[in-house]
Formats: structure tokens, sequence, C-alpha cells
């Protein structure tokens, strides 16, 4: 291994969650943008082989901890926090589970377990001490937040599990669901799961999940698509209740409500078909609220008594992205992420509160007719809001209990900082860190305050105590773009922060004015430790390590200048003292120490020479077998002659300056380096020190074993072990104001605030992980909808001592998924109706008439060959069947010299089965499967076990070859093909072999197939292939493709072929002009106007703000129209 990539590997390689930004920002690759958090480290030789057979341990028994800044909340993930009846908050990041009291403001503890990014988090309702949590490992957790222990788990799922939630009103009830659109509901108490597939196709990712909160209707769960279908599904009955096609994209959140009947509207339209006091509300109806990634939230409610009657949009909010909620919501070409969600309380259930589409907060009241945003004020957001979570009362105020709304709520946002609200109002915030913390410092100027450099390209300062829970950290993040690798205060002027960035850059940070100045020229890799140096009352140097070289930065004086390499100075030095030019290598550290005398460096073989302020070289040693990560010299004026080094090979060396005169008097004097201890028990690589300026003898020092450890450098011997960090801790300080606290900081992307005296552990631990952890980001395009009854027959699955058994399913076919099938009576008959006769129609296919019955998971790749029964035949005995086989073909030859003029009507044939059959009873059975195929009436029967395999093995394709063979069998090939759910062009074009009729079911079929998984725009196209043009338009309508089914009608329908056509496109117009009255009312007036309806076009402009323009259109309207 060569010094340069010696020296890239001192750190591990991070891309963390801002890099996700870049990717799921672009809205065409937020669809399958995948992102990983990979740590990459070598190390030398040695070192590398004594890490191979370190083994993972998690230890939820962790330090006590005073306070933590937490990594930030996972991003794109609606129920990605939750809060119980007790005001326990509980946020996922990452792979972690943080806990904090939100009355009292205090952190509480972490729960870990998971191993890749967690999806979701639901609190039981009712046992406050239980929540559970789904994630990217494809694994639900059950968890006790009072001792901080996973309980129970299962593995069930194939995929990763997006979301999770408890029963409101069954304890043990867990109902999980991933990207396979597959459900899982898990009986806690016993352990007993069912597994459901309600849309059995490849594309039906679920998104989101809610239960009831009706008690007599405990067992019914909504469940959102990908595609934007939302379904009613009866969790124990298996029965589908209800489809509905309910936006054109994405569901991102749904939610069941109950609401007062609304308020009728002061401002009535003339047009009564666009009022919705024909529909009043019952609160004894069911109602349900969706938002969507179409950019809308929709308020639904029942049509009729029966769930199966279906449900109608009594509300389409369109939050906007500033006050109000104007502007075009459509914002063509943006290119950062959709995101919506809803919150609601049933303490003021005529409210509801959801994000907009910038970083605000809204309230609406759905009492009223149109209802009308009102935002959030206090303390904002500044960018995009993901979660907002209900909190119990946490005051009795009376600003709270007079307020509009007086519930409070906290929020997860994109700007990484966690809001709690109350009165409508922002009230204070926990600041969260979205990068590595690789560097922690603090200075005298303000001893409560801690800096700390991030990996999310940002300074961070936070000034908490002992004695309250401040979690609100200072941002500063101008003018710099990448990750901050390094940081230093000034010694003379604590508002400058010198820093440097992992692309080698190094600048100085201005707290007072908020920005920053980069110096010209930069280290060609990351920069790993920033130092201040004063010469003087005004000179002010900056010295930065980075790809071997310490360079040297005058920020006093010419700055422009650029840097000095130091190896220059240490050339000069020896050029001058006539001494020999020391061969000083790669450099991976350096230290000055507070009078600015000495400085100490490192090469990356452990060797550390000590030079004088001249670069003069004093002395050298080579105690170290691996690269050295951080050098510190004691504070304290008394041993300001004592440093630490911290290396990779695991251990510290506490290091004494000793100063003698030379034997020949000569005035001269000699320095030498004593070790004065040998620190010895990390498990992991070194990466941090620190002295407490508080006592001499106090040294602290962070890992790659993830703990902080607290010696008695007099002694030699361990004090405490500071556990808690989930990865390498890269940074560690002293407080300058309580000599008892700690902070430290590192690859899980928090900061922790400890008191070393209350360390549970003396040592390091004794295992440490190396596991990779992986983030993925999710969102991929799936199904569509349609509103039937499916009755779900499923494999009954049982979790016992962490073991997954699935009955019914061999032992060697455990690994497989489970097979799922659907007994529809509507669809079915179908199926039966084109399997009988090529000449049978299958109804009109819409969005409320058929789904695939059955699915056959995971598909297997087509194998070629098409007889996989009769090539095991060929390698098997068939030595006792050929006199059987001789016989059966002498039988049949005589019967041919004997009946030479029977007509070819079927006698012959007839005959020949008959001696075959009676020749066949002297022989044995398997006659028929003699390998030659000379039996006529063997061949059906082989030919069924030759299907048969193919449909066990999933080889749909061979299937349908094989049934192509027998005359009419294309009919049943299809139709099985069609339960599946594995219709494709290629089948329908195959169809077409059994006639027109045949090839036109197909179509039929095919296309309920396509509205299914939400390729509308193919199902639309097949529709125009079989002449149903109306059936196209409709579908689009339904669907919510009002554009698409406009210019259908105008291009495909005229006046003479279609009467009522003027009437639809009206009706469509009249639709699209509803639909955007909030988000582009301009459009929407154009609507009004195209579907005959101006009265309607000229209420709509009179409603909105009075301007020049409008008013001016306003009277030409009215004077073409002659209306008022």
């Amino acid at each position: 291994m060569d010094n340069e990539k010696q020296v890239e590997d001192k750190r591990g390689v991070e891309v963390e969650e801002e890099e996700e930004v870049k990717q799921e920002t672009n809205e065409n690759d937020a669809t399958n943008s995948d992102t990983k958090v990979e740590v990459e480290k070598e190390e030398v030789e040695e070192v590398e082989e004594e890490e191979e057979e370190v083994k993972i341990q998690h230890n939820n028994q962790k330090s006590p901890q005073i306070n933590i800044l937490p990594s930030s909340a996972n991003w794109y993930n609606s129920q990605i926090a939750d809060c119980n009846s007790n005001a326990i908050y509980v946020v996922a990041s990452k792979f972690t589970l943080f806990l904090f009291d939100v009355e009292k403001k205090k952190y509480i503890g972490e729960l870990l377990g998971h191993t890749e990014r967690i999806l979701s988090v639901c609190f039981n309702k009712t046992l406050s001490n239980l929540c559970v949590s789904s994630s990217s490992d494809k694994s639900v957790r059950l968890w006790d937040i009072n001792t901080l222990q996973n309980i129970k788990s299962h593995n069930i799922h194939q995929n990763e599990v997006t979301f999770v939630t408890f029963s409101n009103f069954i304890n043990d009830i867990v109902v999980s669901g991933d990207k396979d659109g597959k459900i899982i509901v898990w009986r806690t108490f016993s352990n007993d799961i069912k597994v459901y597939q309600p849309i059995p196709t490849n594309s039906s990712q679920i998104t989101c999940l809610a239960f009831s909160n009706h008690q007599d209707l405990p067992n019914l769960i909504t469940i959102g698509y990908m595609n934007g279908m939302v379904i009613l599904f009866d969790i124990v009955t298996g029965l589908i209740v209800s489809k509905i096609a309910a936006h054109t994209d994405e569901i991102q959140c749904l939610l069941w409500i109950d609401i007062p009947p609304p308020k009728p509207s002061k401002l009535k339209d003339l047009d009564t078909e666009s009022t919705l006091s024909s529909s009043p509300l019952d609160r004894k109806s069911i109602t349900f609220v969706s938002s969507s990634k179409d950019r809308s939230i929709k308020v639904w409610r029942q049509v009729g008594e029966k769930l199966d009657s279906g449900f109608h949009p009594i509300h389409q909010l369109v939050p906007g992205r500033s006050g109000g909620g104007g502007g075009n919501s459509g914002g063509g070409g943006e290119k950062q992420r959709t995101w919506l969600t809803v919150s609601w309380s049933p303490k003021e259930p005529q409210y509801l509160v959801s994000n907009s589409l910038s970083s605000d907060l809204y309230l609406w009241n759905l009492t009223l007719e149109k209802p009308i945003p009102e935002k959030f004020g206090g303390i904002q957001h500044q960018r995009t809001i993901f979660n907002i979570t209900q909190i119990p009362y946490t005051s009795t105020s009376t600003t709270v209990n007079n307020t509009k709304y007086p519930c409070s709520l906290m929020t997860t946002s994109m700007d990484r900082n966690l809001i709690y609200w109350e009165s409508m109002k922002g009230k204070w915030k926990i600041s969260s860190i979205g990068g590595f913390v690789y560097s922690i410092t603090s200075s005298p100027f303000s001893p409560n305050t801690i800096s700390m450099g991030c990996g999310d390209n940002s300074i961070r300062q936070w000034s908490p105590t002992a004695e309250s829970t401040d979690y609100d950290a200072k941002w500063y993040w101008k003018g710099i773009q990448s990750k901050i690798t390094a940081i230093s205060i000034c010694p003379t002027n604590g508002c400058l922060i010198a820093f440097g960035l992992d692309d080698g850059r190094v600048g100085v940070y201005d707290i007072d004015k908020n920005n920053s100045f980069f110096f010209p020229g930069a280290h060609r890799k990351e920069v790993y430790d920033v130092q201040w140096r004063t010469i003087g009352t005004e000179k002010l140097l900056i010295y930065s390590v980075g790809n071997n070289d310490v360079f040297e930065w005058d920020y006093s004086g010419a700055r422009e200048k650029g840097f000095k390499n130091t190896n220059d100075y240490i050339k000069i030095a020896a050029d001058t003292s006539n001494s020999p030019p020391i061969k000083f290598g790669s450099k991976g550290e350096f230290c000055w120490n507070d009078d600015q005398t000495m400085i100490v460096m490192s090469n990356l073989n452990g060797e550390i020479r000590l030079f004088d302020s001249q670069f003069n070289h004093l002395a050298v040693t080579k105690d170290h077998k691996s690269l050295v990560n951080r050098i510190r010299w004691n504070p304290h004026p008394d041993y300001k002659n004592y440093f630490a080094s911290a290396s990779l090979d695991k251990t510290i060396i506490i290091y004494r300056t000793v100063v003698s005169s030379n034997d020949d008097n000569d005035g001269t004097t000699t320095v030498k380096l004593e070790i004065v201890k040998h620190l010895k028990g990390h498990k992991g690589g070194v990466f941090g020190l620190c002295w407490s300026p508080h006592v001499h003898n106090i040294l602290a020092s962070c890992s790659a074993d993830a703990s902080v450890q607290v010696w008695n450098t007099d002694s030699g011997e361990p004090i405490g072990n500071l556990r808690g960090h989930d990865g390498r801790v890269f940074a560690v300080q002293f407080s300058f104001m309580y000599p008892n606290v700690i902070f430290s900081g590192g690859e899980d992307q928090t900061v922790r605030m400890w008191d070393y005296t209350m360390a549970i552990y003396k040592n390091p631990p004794t295992e440490i992980s190396t596991v990779k952890k992986t983030m993925k980001s999710h969102s991929t395009k799936e199904s569509s909808s349609t509103r039937n009854h499916h009755t779900i027959m499923i494999e009954q699955v049982k979790v016992k001592d962490e073991k997954i058994i699935i009955d019914s399913i061999p032992q060697q076919q455990q690994s497989q998924q489970v097979v799922i099938v659907s007994t529809d009576p509507i669809q079915n008959n179908n199926y039966n109706n084109l399997e009988k006769s090529p000449s049978s129609s299958s109804s009109s296919s819409s969005l409320t008439t058929t789904t695939t019955s059955s699915i056959l998971v995971p598909i297997k790749k087509k194998s070629k060959v098409i007889l996989p029964i009769q090539y095991k035949l060929q390698s098997q005995n068939l030595e006792p069947n050929i006199i059987g086989l001789a016989k059966t073909l002498i039988g049949q030859k005589d019967i041919n010299n004997n009946n030479n003029n029977y007509n070819n009507n079927g006698q012959q044939q007839q005959q020949l089965e008959s001696v075959s059959e009676s020749s066949s009873n002297n022989v044995n059975s398997e006659i028929f499967e003699d390998g030659v195929f000379s039996n006529i009436k063997g061949l059906n029967q082989t030919m069924k076990k030759e299907m048969s395999e193919h449909l066990q093995n999933r080889e749909l394709e061979n299937y349908f070859s094989l049934c192509t063979w027998d005359v009419g069998g294309i009919q049943k090939a299809l139709a099985k093909i069609a339960k599946n759910g594995q219709l494709s062009p290629h089948y329908v074009a195959l169809a077409a072999q059994g006639g027109r009729e045949l090839w036109k079911s197909t179509c039929e079929l095919y296309i309920a197939q396509l509205i299914l998984e939400g390729d509308y725009h193919m199902a639309v196209s097949y529709q125009l292939a079989i002449g149903k043009v109306i059936d196209a338009i409709e579908l689009y309508r339904k669907a919510g493709y009002l554009q698409e089914a406009i210019l259908l009608a105008r291009k495909r329908l005229s006046p003479t072929d279609t009467p009522q056509m003027n009437e639809l496109i009206e009706s469509l117009y009249f639709e699209w002009g509803q639909l955007s009255e909030v988000s582009n009312y301009l459009n929407s007036i154009k609507c009004y106007l195209a579907a005959n309806r101006p009265q309607l076009a000229i209420n709509l402009l009179k409603s909105k703000q009075s301007t020049s323009r409008n008013q001016s259109l306003l009277t030409e309207l009215q004077n073409l129209y002659q209306l008022e």
C-alpha cells in the first residue's frame, strides 16, 4: 500500500443523505434512486489483518448521556415519527429510532437493531410502551421503549417494508406492507402471521396504510399504492371492500377522520352541479383523507349505506407554494420531488393540518364548502416537511386553550430540524445533523459553546448546559459546498473558525458576519486537521494537513498568495544549520504547542518528529506501528512538554520532551522524546484526542470501536468508557465549562454530551461492529384501481423461536414466496366464457370491473426445455416397458393391416385406442410414458403432465406453447394466463390465431390487467384497437387524465358519429375547470368557457383578488356574454 493511499484511507469514504437529495430532487430519477452509505477503511497490512476477525455486537445498555444532537430524520416518509399518549416522541433516523420526552424536552434513548434505513414507525394505541418499526432490511420489529429492547421481530417480507401500523382497537395486531404489494398481519402475542396480496400483480408497491377509526369496523384498513390507487381491505376475511382510483400518482399519506357536517357557503354558484350541498356529511359514514405526489389532497366520503357502493371526493385541497395555497401547483419544470402529508386530531375534528408544496404548515377547515388554508406562524421550516405528528396537549396556558387550533404538533423536514408547534406557532426545535461529524472544538471565548465540522457541508454551534435541555444549534453554511472535515477556532478572535474540506480547500468562516473566505490553492485531497498559529499580536497563520503535506496559510497578510509548503521550511532549516537533509516523507498529522515554540509532525509509517518554531529538527521516534491520526499537546502550563499521539494501531502514547546539555559544554542542548505511558485497550483505530482543560492528567480518546475512553495518564489506567455511538467516533472534546462533560461525534451523524464520571463501563468494548450498512431511497411507479369484492386465500405462517415456518410449503420450497389466489366469481365467469367458446365476449372493462386472480412469484427465467418430464424419463431405466411397447406396436400394425377400408372418420383411431388399452392391461401402466410417444391415448396424459409441470414451475410461456399444440388449446392457455395476471402484448397478438372474437376477449382481459397495474395509456390503446372509443375516454376521465380525455374525444369523435359528443366534451371541460380552480384559476376560467358555462367563469373571476388585469378580463367577458 503506497503512502498516498494510506493517507486517503485515514478516514472512511462517506456517501450520506445529502447525496440522496441530489438524486431524489430530480423528478425523473426519484422513482428508482438508490442511495447508499458505505463505510470503507483500509489500514496498514498488519492492522488490517487483526481487524478481519472482529465480530459484530449491538448493545443497548448505553452509557448515560446528558444530551444529544440527533442525526437527521429520514426523508420522504409520512410516518417516520409518532407520539404516544405520554408525549414520548419517536423519530427514525437512518437505522436508529430516537426517543424524546416532548413535555420535558428531554432525550430518552435509542432503539437499535435495524441494519438498513427505517421506513415507518408507529406506537401502540393503548400499550404506550410498545412501538413497531419497518425497514429496508425487510424486517418488522416490536420494541419496548421502557427497556429500549427489541422484544420481537419477523422477516417474512421478501422486499423493503414500506409501511407498518398498529390496529386502533386490537392491541396485538400489526399490519405491514412492502414493495411487492404484500401485506402481513402479525398477531404479536401469539406470533401468528397471515400474508395477503390484495392486488396480485408484480407492480403493486404499497406506500402507506391506515387502520379504521370506527369501532364497528376494527379490521378494515386502507392501503395506498404507488400508482395512486387506494383500496379498503378487511384483514380478517381477506375481502377487498372497495377500490378507488384516488390519484394519478403515488399515495403519500392516508388517514381516517370524522368531521362534522359542512357549513353552507355564503357565496353560491349559480350552477348547482358545482356545490357540495347535495351530499351532506353523516358521522356514521366512512371518511378518509389521501395525499399524493400529484400535488392534491382529497377528502373521500362513502357514497351510500354500503361500503361497496364506493366513495367520492367531498374536498380537493391543493396546497400552493406560498401562503394561501395560491399559485400554479403544477410547477412545470420544477425538479424538487413533491411531498404532501396530513394530520388530524379527534379533539378538533373539523380541522385538517397539511404541509404546503414549499415549507409551510396549513390548517384547513373541512366544514367549509371550499376550505381555505391558514398558515402557521412562529418558527418555520426552510424546506419540505415530511411528517406531521399529533402530540398530546403539553400546555395549559390561556393562549393554547383559547386558540383556534389548540393541538400540539411535531414536524420533520428536509432542513433537518424537528419543530414543536403550539397554538399554530412554532415554539422550539431540535436541530439534527445530516452528515458525519468529523471535528469538534471549543474555545475559552465561549466556554459553553462547541463548534462542529459536519459532512452535510456546514459548521454547527451548539450551546447546551448540564441543567437545561437545549437542542437548537446554529447552522453556518454560506459558500461551503463540500464536507467540513476539520475546524479550529482562532485563539485571538472567537468569531473566526478555520476549516478544511474534503475537496482539499482551506478557508475561514466569520460567524459574526455569516460569510466564508477561501484561500487560493488547495490540497489535492481531504484536509485532516487545521490549526491556528499566532506570531506576535498581528500575525495570524493557519496550518493544514492533507494529501501527505502540511501547508501554511497567511490569514492576516497576503491571503491571495495561497499556501506555503512546510517541506520548504524544513529544507531551508537543514541547509542553514549545516546538518544533513532530513528525509521526512509524507505527513499525516501535526500539532503546535500552546506557546507556539515547537511543532510535532508524524509520518505515515508511525514516525514522529519534533521541530522548533523555525522548523529546525529536534528529535525523532518511531513507536507506533501504523499511521498517527491525532497529536495533542497538554494545555496545562506545568505539563506543556507533554503530548499524546493516537494511531490506527489502536494505541495512544504519552510523550515528554526532555532537554539536556551536551557533554562538550558548548552551550548546545539535545532534545529527546521519552515515552511516559503507552495506553492500550481500544479495539479499533484511535481517531481523536482531547486533554481535559481542568485536570492535567485526564485524557479522552475516541475510536473506531464506537466508544470514547477516558484515561488517567499518570497511572495509565482507564477511568471510564462511554458507549452509545453506532459507528466510528471521529471527534472528542472536553467542555470548558463543566469539568466532567465530554462531547463526541462521528459516523452515526450525532453529537453526544456525556458525564464521564457516570460511565457504566471502565474499559473499551471487547467486540466492535464491522458491518457495512446500506441506505436506500424508495420510490417506483406502480399499479392502479378497481372496485370489487375479492376473497383472498392465504397460507398460514408462524414465527417460533425467531425461525420462520411456512405451513403447507415443502421444505425445499420455503425460500419461495407464498402463492396467493383470488376467487372472484365475477372475473372467473369471464375466464370461463373465454375458455368455453371463441365467440364469447367478456364485459366491457372499466375501473370497476375486473382484476387478476392469482399470481405465482417470483417470476423465473424461461426454461429452454419444453418437455421437462420426458427429458427426465430419458435418464431412467425403461427396460421393463420395452416388451409392452413392442406388443402395443404389433397390435397397432395388425389393426392397420386388417382395416385398410376404414374411412377417416375416427373409427380407426378408436380401434387403435382400444387395442392399446387392452395391450396395456398386460403391461406396466407407465407404458404411456415410454419416451417415444407410441401410445395415442397416452399422448393426452403426457401433455397434461408436462403442462402441469410448467404451471407448477411458473413457466407460463412454455405452458402456452404446449396448449397451442392442441386444437382449441389456445383458449384454455389464455384463460389460465389471464387468471395468473401475466397477459402481455405477446399473448394478445397470439390470440388472433383463435379468431377475432377470441382476440377481442383477450384484449378486454388485458385492458383490465393494465388498469390494475396503472398503465392507463396502454389500456386506452387496446380499447381503441377493439373500437371502444367511448370506454377509452371514460377510462381517462376516471383516472384523472382529463386533458388526454378531451384531446382523444376531439380527435376520434364527431357530432355525426356520436350525438352526445358535445355534452361529453363539455362535461370533461367542466370537471377540469373544477379541479384547477385553486391551483390555476385562469385555466379554470378557460375550461368553463369551453364547457359553455360562462357564468361560472365570471363568478370565479369575481371571487379572485381584484387586480387591473382581472378587472379588465372580467369586463370584457361580461360584455361578450352579456352577463353580470
